[in-house]
């Protein structure tokens, strides 16, 4: 969703916990808030996180795969494996299949995903705090 207005065009991010560097593209809490807008900033964000959350715990539970790291050298990789699995958690859901024990091998899924990667370079992954902390002010400014 963007956001426009005064503040200007807010773009997705990625929500973290205090472990996390805040930057343009993953926002973090208030260490210590010093207005309303900030402590409302802090409240929604971490019911997003919470929701987030009991998603993630509901792949968790049908696909064994999440249950550890996810280790591709390609972020976009983890990406294609997280959305796959939400689009086939959907269609579970929307044929009311359960979720039935079983020995699903995260290994062979590897692999599998492995097999059709061609370029494995890395991706550089730079954070900009200031920029965060820019971002994260005119986020909870909307509040």
């Amino acid at each position: 969703m963007d956001v426009g207005g005064e503040v200007g065009l807010i773009t997705p991010y990625l929500i973290g916990d205090s472990a996390y560097s805040l930057s343009p593209s993953v926002m973090k809490a208030y260490e210590m808030p010093s207005n309303a807008s900030e402590l409302e900033f802090n409240r929604s964000l971490r019911a997003a996180r919470s929701t987030v959350e009991r998603a993630f715990g509901r792949l968790k539970e049908r696909f064994r795969i999440f249950r550890g790291e996810l280790e591709y050298r390609r972020p976009e990789l983890n990406f294609a494996v997280v959305g796959a699995a939400c689009v086939l958690h959907n269609v579970c859901e929307k044929h009311l299949l359960t979720v039935e024990t079983r020995a699903d091998d995260a290994a062979a899924v590897r692999d599998a995903i492995a097999n059709f990667v061609t370029n494995d370079a890395q991706t550089a992954v730079s954070s900009d705090e200031a920029a965060g902390k820019e971002k994260r002010d005119r986020l909870a400014s909307l509040f």
